[in-house]
């Protein structure tokens, strides 16, 4: 015996509940996968490089000046260039988010994600030192000529090596609240006395370690510019 579904035992009640769950797994679905095409779009492939990295004393001019060049190239604002000591570092930068794929800091999804629920920066430093650091004969008023001069006429080797360090910003005073509304979180309007006493602000930055992905990225870039030039 057959039965016909004419669709009149169906009420808006009842169908009401099944189509906002519908329409919610969809939007989850959806969010879910464009967070994951994000992350993925935010994904670099690192290459494996020597950190530090031997080079020639012949080398020492043009790696100085790639690394210049790739530091900018990675939208980072330099802050010292000592030419005399080897020495090259930039302004923090703020780590981009999901939302900003285009900006190359990060490397691996984690990476990302972290960005994306913390306000984190990155410093980076790069290093060209004698390898044997009695052979260093620079004067602090030596000219750069001078210190190309001697730096060619030797035979020493230097060390290239790359240092990003990553900083997360602290809040403190931040806190958990509950409500009807459910959990969310809030600044208290003072640093509590207990860290003020131990002197801690209402918000800093704490170096959480370094960056090896960015640091070979950076390194075999500086490589592969210093033989274009």
């Amino acid at each position: 015996m057959c039965c016909e579904f004419d669709g009149t035992d169906l009420k808006a009640e009842d169908f009401y509940p099944f189509l906002v769950y519908t329409i919610a797994m969809c939007i989850r679905i959806t969010a879910m996968l464009v967070a994951g095409l994000l992350l993925g779009a935010c994904s670099r492939q690192v290459e494996l490089v020597d950190n530090p990295l031997t080079i020639d004393a012949g080398e020492y001019n043009r790696v100085f000046h790639a690394g210049i060049g790739v530091l900018r190239d990675y939208g980072f604002e330099l802050e010292r260039q000592d030419y005399r000591f080897g020495v090259i570092n930039t302004s923090a930068a703020t780590s981009p988010t999901m939302f900003e794929p285009w900006c190359d800091h990060n490397s691996t999804p984690d990476q990302t994600w972290q960005s994306t629920l913390n306000h984190i920066q990155r410093r980076v430093t790069i290093f060209i030192e004698p390898e044997n650091q009695s052979e260093q004969t620079f004067e602090n008023d030596d000219s750069d000529e001078d210190v190309l001069e001697d730096v060619q006429s030797s035979s020493q080797t230097f060390l290239l090596r790359v240092e990003v360090l990553v900083e997360r910003q602290e809040v403190p005073t931040r806190r958990m609240n509950g409500s009807a509304a459910g959990t969310g979180f809030s600044n208290l309007k003072a640093v509590p006395h207990e860290l003020s006493s131990r002197g801690i602000a209402a918000q800093y930055w704490q170096t959480v370690g370094r960056d090896p992905y960015l640091e070979n990225r950076i390194l075999a870039d500086i490589v592969r510019q210093s033989f274009e030039k």
